[in-house]
């Protein structure tokens, strides 16, 4: 399936609106339903409802992941107070409120989506000693070393060492890239 592009104001940076129309049918004897006719658009589409799209596993481009959860646009002008819009058949004219000869509406539902940052290279200077092992199947004994420093973690899974002075709360949605840019003009710093 191919990966919606969102519309050119749902860009915001490395942030990413998507949306997803669900659609439904009146059946007099039924009430509203997602089982639609044969000609029909699917029960979830884009707007146009050309490309069947699905709310619920809906593909992401590589490297994002979802920050917020799906949400009906709701409005007093187009809208009712759920998010749906009405017509008498695919496509035509929306309006927000059910009439006599209203057959189909639709909901629009959006979700913002984030680019995962990629984690940065920095390539360290100095011997392996400038650092404390600090537990593991390889950590060693030293009498010269420092205590173990606690451990600050950031987007990517390589820990940081970071001095007792500098603690890192375990707060994980601190922001990873000022602990990270504190600790490089640290040793930057301790390096001069």
């Amino acid at each position: 399936m191919a990966h919606p592009a969102p519309s050119n104001e749902d860009a915001l940076g490395e942030r990413r609106g998507f949306t997803v129309y669900e659609n439904q049918r009146w059946y007099p004897l039924r009430g509203w339903s997602s089982s639609l006719l044969p000609t029909d658009r699917d029960p979830y589409s884009d707007r146009s409802g050309k490309q069947p799209l699905k709310k619920d596993g809906f593909p992401l481009p590589p490297g994002y992941h979802w920050i917020t959860q799906w949400e009906a646009e709701i409005n007093e002008t187009d809208t009712d107070g759920e998010g749906w819009s009405y017509a008498v058949d695919f496509p035509a004219s929306y309006h927000a409120k059910k009439t006599a000869t209203s057959m189909v509406r639709r909901r629009k539902w959006q979700r913002v989506a984030e680019r995962r940052r990629a984690a940065t290279h920095v390539p360290l200077t100095g011997t392996g000693d400038d650092f404390v092992d600090a537990g593991g199947p390889n950590a060693t004994a030293r009498s010269d070393a420092a205590p173990a420093a606690p451990i600050a973690h950031c987007d990517s899974d390589v820990p940081l060492p970071v001095q007792p002075d500098q603690r890192v709360h375990q707060d994980t949605t601190a922001a990873p890239d000022r602990q990270f840019e504190s600790l490089l003009a640290k040793f930057a710093h301790e390096d001069s």
